[in-house]
């Protein structure tokens, strides 16, 4: 993964946009050495917004399947369920 301070970052804007390209890696702007942002391809924002949009979705039907099921039933299961794979 690339990274770049922002002093130099802010020095040359129209340069580093140019130079970043659709296919790499996100590349990190870094302030004193911590992370401040990142400058991702547009394929992976928009990559991110579909898996967050089926994610929605999917919690959608599973509080719609489980309407009217007690909590108490639904941990009981979740538990059960966390036996069975620590199990093997």
């Amino acid at each position: 993964m690339r990274r770049i301070k922002l002093a130099s970052l802010q020095s040359d804007v129209r340069d580093f946009f140019v130079s970043v390209r659709p296919d790499e890696t996100p590349v990190i702007v870094e302030r004193d050495g911590h992370p401040l942002a990142a400058v991702v391809p547009p394929w992976q924002v928009e990559s991110w917004n579909e898996n967050r949009r089926r994610l929605i979705d999917l919690l959608a039907r599973l509080r719609d399947a489980g309407a009217g099921v007690p909590d108490n039933e639904i941990e009981a299961d979740i538990e059960a369920a966390l036996r069975d794979v620590r199990a093997g």
